[in-house]
């Protein structure tokens, strides 16, 4: 078998504890909802990290589209602010 055909193995990282694992083996899923004042409405370049607004690390999807729909529609009146969705894992 060549390496081009050889199956695709999981990644594998090594714990404090020493034991080897799959990284991610549980498969719980993790959504950070944030945002902030970008530089340009075009972009997602923020302004001033240190103001950065983290809204809360949700389990699925939908919920954090749920709290990135309301921050969202709160902040509708200023072009400057962007909140996004960002898988974690």
């Amino acid at each position: 078998m060549t390496a081009a055909a050889a199956p695709k193995q999981a990644e594998r990282k090594a714990s404090p504890m020493g034991d080897e694992r799959e990284f991610d083996e549980e498969g719980q899923a993790l959504f950070l909802v944030m945002g902030g004042e970008v530089k340009d409405p075009r972009g997602a370049e923020f302004a001033d990290l240190s103001a950065i607004d983290c809204r809360g690390v949700y389990p699925s999807y939908e919920a954090a589209f749920s709290a990135w729909r309301g921050i969202a529609q709160e902040t509708v009146d200023n072009a400057f602010m962007k909140y996004m969705i960002i898988r974690l894992r």
